[in-house]
């Protein structure tokens, strides 16, 4: 059977409302308005909540991490006021607790989401001479899919730089193609300022400037290559200039441990392979119609969203697969390619779709084919055979200890950094250490009166807690002999109190 474009569009219908429907469910389980729930939807999310109360607070948000109390702020400077301003005027006009921190703020992430999907929605869009219901449909699910799909997933209510950061390089390539070429300078210029702001949340989103970049170069469009180039380092100058050392020190992660992992690499790829199904199908299937088909091969060449859309894959692969296999990296380093893949996909069918029919045809049905199985992979998060929809039940383990700890002398000491969050553990030194911090005791880094395990051997804390039962007997080279271990205190914690008290 030969598949209409109107049989597309409907495939990819039902599986961007899946998608949705996945991401309803997750934010539903992770959000209650009369309780201020404390929970991580993504690794080391504490952080970034770390960061941004600081921010709220006037406290000095770049410091050494090698200093006490070894906190570590690495992403870029917009994410981290950005967030301070919407999550602080909210928490002042609602007269609400720093509890409410993680809450509100995870709000502010899915105002990144309807940044990504209109921009998405309006790039794509602008690929086809004919904007009827059935087109509009097919573009916003396909920017559903970029923007609320798999691959987005709990990173969509998560307190990261990554969603408004792929916003950003969305609108920036949504604008670029809305001017090329016929405005070739306004073009540049919008381009580069929105990738400098989606560089400003984190500094790694560097991939459509450089694939934008790498296709003036193709098209020899000096002019327009001069302008950009110009204005993005004038940007970038300006900021290292004015943000000063430490700033610098820790967004190009000066001297910072990074572990690489083979394995972990290949995962998170898998997981891209996975989640990016119907993009991934659709580009296959144009990539199969440019090999048989000369004059398909002729189209594509000249489309300027499709050559766009290639050089930007070209960059964000190299910049996201290596950085993938580093033990810190998850499915948001893909997010950039995923939208490279998606419009390459789109610009691809439209342009065949209005000029060669015959070639388009079997590219369509492979296309719905692909977005069909995806249904089937969503399918199986929805039933719960994969993934995780629920979150809530940290809340409960947290709070259960949170009023333990409460009971405990100050200062003291506990090895899971969440407590260490201010509204947490009220009163005591807040100990958000870096997820790299124990990498980086083994590699041998010198920590500030010798880490954590140098503050315990001092006697610095009046008790120490541990999320395991029983404690150990060392923790980070320091000997807990002058500690007695008091299992009464906390059922679910190991709880040692300082003998010389």
């Amino acid at each position: 059977m030969i598949l209409s474009f109107k049989h597309l569009t409907v495939a990819s219908v039902v599986a961007a409302i899946a998608g949705v429907a996945v991401m309803v469910l997750r934010i539903s389980n992770t959000v209650d308005f009369g309780e201020a729930l404390q929970l991580i939807t993504s690794g080391a999310e504490w952080e970034s909540m770390y960061a941004v109360w600081k921010v709220i607070n006037g406290q000095t948000l770049y410091t050494d991490r090698l200093q006490v109390p070894y906190n570590a702020v690495v992403y870029n400077w917009l994410f981290y006021q950005s967030y301070a301003a919407f999550t602080g005027s909210i928490l002042h006009f609602l007269s609400l607790g720093d509890e409410w921190l993680p809450t509100v703020a995870r709000h502010f992430t899915l105002f990144g989401v309807a940044a990504a999907l209109v921009g998405a929605y309006t790039a794509f869009l602008q690929q086809f001479e004919t904007k009827d219901r059935w087109t509009r449909a097919f573009c916003l699910a396909v920017a559903a899919y970029v923007a609320t799909g798999p691959l987005i997933g709990w990173w969509a209510f998560t307190i990261r730089a990554d969603v408004w950061a792929l916003a950003l390089e969305i609108i920036a390539v949504a604008w670029f193609l809305k001017n090329y070429p016929s405005r070739r300078i306004k073009a540049a210029l919008l381009l580069a300022v929105f990738c400098y702001l989606a560089w400003s949340f984190k500094q790694i989103n560097v991939g459509t400037v450089g694939g934008v970049g790498l296709f003036l170069l193709v098209r020899r469009d000096w002019k327009a290559l001069a302008v950009l180039a110009g204005a993005m380092i004038a940007f970038w100058g300006a900021t290292i200039a004015l943000g000063g050392a430490q700033y610098v020190e820790n967004i190009v992660f000066a001297d910072f441990t990074i572990i690489f992992s083979v394995d972990h690499g290949l995962y998170t790829l898998g997981n891209l392979f996975t989640k990016t199904l119907p993009g991934l199908v659709m580009l296959g299937a144009l990539i199969g119609a440019f090999v048989v088909s000369p004059g398909s091969r002729r189209l594509l060449l000249a489309d300027d969203a499709v050559g766009l859309a290639v050089c930007g894959m070209f960059v964000a692969s190299l910049i996201a697969v290596p950085a993938s296999f580093q033990t810190g990296a998850a499915d948001n380093y893909y997010f950039t390619l995923s939208f490279f893949v998606a419009l390459a996909a789109v610009a691809g069918i439209a342009a065949l779709g209005q000029a060669d029919a015959a070639a388009a045809r079997p590219v369509r049905a492979a296309s719905a084919t692909g977005w069909g199985a995806f249904v089937g992979v969503i399918g199986l998060v929805l039933v719960g055979y994969a993934g995780v929809t629920d979150v809530r039940s940290q809340h409960v383990g947290l709070m259960a200890n949170k009023r333990c700890l409460d009971s405990l002398p100050k200062p003291f000491f506990v090895n899971y950094s969440y407590y260490g969050l201010p509204w947490m553990t009220p009163g005591n030194e807040p100990f958000v250490f870096s997820f790299q911090y124990p990498r980086e005791r083994q590699a041998g880094k010198k920590f500030e009166n010798g880490g954590i395990g140098g503050l315990i051997a001092a006697g610095r804390f009046k008790a120490l807690a541990f999320v395991q039962r029983p404690p150990p007997k060392i923790y980070d080279g320091a000997s807990l002999e002058g500690y007695e271990y008091r299992p009464d205190l906390c059922p679910e914690m190991s709880i040692l109190l300082r003998k010389s008290d």
